[in-house]
């Protein structure tokens, strides 16, 4: 009895093993290969929503003024140097023509600036000759002075040897007479040159102030070039 319970215990796990192989058999599955194609969705849904930008940029213009149009709609897409709105620049252009005719004025002050300089420069060279060319006639009239003074005093000389001649009667009147209207010419001569030289010294101060004129006119000329230019 015992040895057929064994040989049935053996029977029933081999059946059991070969159930198990088949079981194990029967899972396993044919897989293909599939090619993907491009195919239209078979559904499309619509959302209402809005889009934000992660950067934002302020669009203003360089000048102030009233727009006049603007060439670009809300969500519109733009490129660089595209013309987004037009800005009235009549005003603008107001200032920049009142900006032209103010530079137009300071350059023509400039110019009135340089002919005033130049002419003041002028001006010193020429009191500048006219203070040496009466520095000159100063010497010149003090040389005639010098020479009608010693012509005065050789004839007041002769005229007093004359007359100690002619008070012994050794001379005749008449060279007396002319000794003595020589001597009275010199002293003439004498007073004409001191006259001439008082003449020259204030012709010669006359120059001179009038250079310090000048140079004071020339001075306020540059200070007006560099105003104008300013």
């Amino acid at each position: 009895m015992r040895v057929i319970a064994l040989v049935i215990l053996a029977l029933l796990c081999a059946g059991c093993r070969s159930e198990g192989r088949q079981e194990r058999r029967a899972r396993v599955a044919v897989v293909g290969v599939a090619h993907p194609t491009e195919a239209a969705p078979s559904q499309s849904h619509e959302y209402t929503g809005t889009v934000e930008s992660l950067n934002q940029v302020a669009v203003v213009p360089q000048v102030a003024g009233q727009l006049e149009s603007v060439e670009v709609s809300v969500g519109d897409s733009v490129e660089k140097g595209q013309l987004l709105a037009v800005v009235d620049d009549s005003q603008l252009e107001a200032q920049v023509n009142q900006a032209r005719a103010t530079a137009a004025a300071g350059q023509a002050s400039v110019q009135t600036a340089l002919a005033n300089l130049a002419a003041s420069r002028d001006q010193t060279r020429t009191q500048q000759q006219a203070v040496a060319q009466a520095e000159a006639q100063l010497i010149q009239s003090a040389a005639a002075v010098e020479k009608a003074q010693v012509q005065q005093r050789l004839a007041l000389s002769n005229l007093k040897r004359i007359e100690e001649v002619a008070a012994k009667d050794l001379i005749a009147t008449q060279v007396v007479d002319e000794a003595r209207a020589e001597s009275e010419s010199a002293a003439a001569d004498v007073k004409a040159a001191n006259a001439q030289q008082t003449a020259v010294q204030g012709k010669l101060q006359q120059a001179r102030s009038q250079v310090k004129t000048a140079a004071q006119q020339e001075k306020a000329a540059e200070a007006q070039v560099n105003t104008a230019r300013a």
